[in-house]
């Protein structure tokens, strides 16, 4: 994790990151509550045009046609699961330079793992700095956006009852990078809630809620 919010930061400082934003346009919703049940029923139904399947085949293959309920439905309705030894090769492998090499490893991690935000910013990176393959940065710029606006839809972050819900630690401290919120300089309160725990940042008394998901048994 440290590696990660260094890595966020450093990208932030040198501008990259956010002229990775910049190539696209996150959308503003009015915040909606996410249905965590409700999208558990949907996407194992093969009838829904929510079902997983159907989604994932989407958003694999052309992202930028998924609708923003279907951004929702499949970043709620899909648990990221790390493999921690092939995370941290990556991490080796990108601290190296070694473009190369990353891609590799992080186009093999997405194939199993397709929604996993850390991993999908550091081939972001990649291509980013290869500056010779703007259809595949593009492609995964279109899969980053989806999944950010589906957090960003969750809430406005300005109080409990509106806390942005992320599905795990990682998720939250890229969040806070794109709202451009330096977690060095701000305290971090936690508590219990329903789907896992609240972390409260606090930024000289301006305070950013987020809800992390520990337990997707809902």
């Amino acid at each position: 994790m440290l590696f990660l919010i260094n890595y966020l930061n450093i990208l932030i400082m040198k501008k990259i990151f956010l002229a990775l934003i910049l190539l696209f346009h996150f959308s503003h919703f009015t915040a909606q509550n996410v249905n965590l049940k409700e999208i558990k029923k949907e996407i194992e139904n093969p009838s829904s045009q929510y079902n997983l399947e159907k989604i994932l085949f989407k958003y694999k293959g052309l992202p930028i046609q998924l609708d923003s309920l279907e951004a929702r439905y499949l970043y709620y309705g899909i648990k990221s699961t790390v493999d921690f030894k092939k995370s941290e090769e990556l991490r080796t492998q990108f601290k190296k330079e070694d473009l190369k090499k990353s891609l590799e490893l992080g186009e093999t991690i997405l194939k199993d793992n397709p929604t996993d935000l850390e991993t999908i910013s550091v081939v972001m990176e990649c291509y980013y700095r290869q500056q010779d393959n703007s259809t595949k940065l593009n492609h995964y710029s279109n899969q980053f956006r989806k999944l950010i606006d589906a957090m960003l839809s969750s809430g406005d972050g300005k109080s409990e009852k509106t806390a942005f819900l992320v599905n795990s630690v990682s998720d939250e401290y890229i969040l806070l990078a794109i709202l451009r919120k330096n977690t060095h300089q701000m305290k971090r309160t936690s508590k219990p809630s329903k789907e896992g725990m609240y972390d409260i940042w606090d930024d000289n008394g301006s305070k950013t809620y987020i809800n992390v998901i520990y337990d997707m048994k809902f």
